[in-house]
């Protein structure tokens, strides 16, 4: 971890290239907060509990289909087993599609019957639905410490909410049952609603670094393990993977090199999972991560239309107000403006 914190410092971008114009640390810092506050008050305004938004059956959908594009998987080549056994409705309304030979782009929303916030159904929902990923992944994990190790376990780590348990902790807890590993993983990934609750974009722009880098690591081993090759669980490039969930939403965005926002950061040894009990973190530069972000988001916007589409996104899924969403983007629009003459590299 050391070796790998030194050669990650030697190639972050100087900052004196990023605040040198228009647009100060301070100034920066000051919008950041204040679009934090704007986004807490507009939640707590129109009574939106986050954890009504994410605890619903079509963002347990969202991560059965997901998880089946990631491993390949038809809908049709999943039996669906727990599912059966948990969710009967679900089950029936999944295997009717099945029958009529229907595939993922037909499925709509498995109707699980997840209640208003409750989070033990919805973390039940999610390990059914996605049982067919967590079966692959209990077979990899046996096999191949890697796929643990070097892409699972750096992902989840990279979150900012703690480390994973060691592999021999994680596999114990659930051994092939390929469900209860999804529900283990869900598990984990929601302990982001809390920091996401207290400042949405300052925790984004914290934990964007090294969530970026790490996805690219297990990218990467994805496509150089053997057994996680032979077994399906390939982890596509990021803008593929990206272009693969935007393009559900209607949403076309244009390549982009992630490793600029990547090199926005400190790296730090911190606690792990890692059989070495250590691994590589990155510390964001919460500003400059900001700045880049916002020029990306504006470029995406900018791109193939697509500005109407992401207002239609971030209002069905949050169920927020589309002026609020226009509001947002407006002001990154001025942020991206401001500085783009300071930006030494660009999309």
């Amino acid at each position: 971890a050391d070796s790998a914190v030194q050669q990650h410092n030697s190639n972050s971008t100087d900052e004196s290239t990023i605040f040198n114009g228009i647009l100060t640390r301070e100034n920066t810092a000051s919008i950041i907060d204040t679009l934090d506050t704007n986004i807490i008050n507009y939640l707590a305004e129109n009574n939106i509990i986050i954890e009504n938004v994410i605890y619903t059956d079509s963002v347990a959908t969202a991560v059965a289909r997901l998880t089946a594009m990631l491993t390949d998987k038809e809908l049709s080549e999943i039996p669906f087993a727990a599912l059966k056994k948990s969710f009967p409705e679900a089950y029936e309304y999944v295997a009717a599609l099945k029958n009529e030979g229907k595939t993922w782009d037909d499925i709509g929303t498995i109707p699980f019957g997840i209640s208003e916030g409750d989070k033990s159904s919805f973390i039940k929902a999610c390990g059914t639905g996605a049982e067919h990923f967590g079966d692959t992944l209990a077979l990899c994990l046996l096999v191949s410490p890697t796929s643990y190790e070097e892409a699972l376990l750096p992902l989840l780590e990279a979150l900012h909410t703690g480390p994973m348990p060691t592999l021999k902790a994680f596999v114990s807890g659930q051994g092939l049952d390929g469900a209860k590993r999804m529900e283990a993983i869900t598990e984990k990934v929601l302990t982001i609603l809390e920091p996401l609750k207290e400042a949405p974009v300052s925790y984004l722009c914290k934990i964007l670094p090294d969530l970026i880098n790490s996805y690219n690591g297990a990218s990467a081993v994805s496509s150089q393990d053997p057994y996680m090759s032979l077994t399906g669980l390939i982890l596509p490039e990021i803008n593929v993977l990206l272009s693969d969930i935007l393009g559900g939403f209607g949403i076309t965005p244009p390549e982009y090199e992630f490793n600029q926002i990547v090199n926005l950061s400190v790296a730090a040894v911190a606690q792990s999972g890692d059989r070495t009990g250590q691994r590589m973190e990155l510390t964001a530069d919460r500003e400059a991560v900001f700045l880049e972000l916002a020029s990306y988001i504006l470029k995406v916007a900018d791109y193939e239309n697509n500005m109407s589409a992401i207002t239609s996104m971030i209002s069905q899924i949050m169920g927020i107000d589309m002026q609020f969403v226009n509001n947002i983007m407006s002001a990154l629009e001025t942020v991206s403006k401001d500085g783009q003459n300071n930006k030494q590299t660009k999309i």
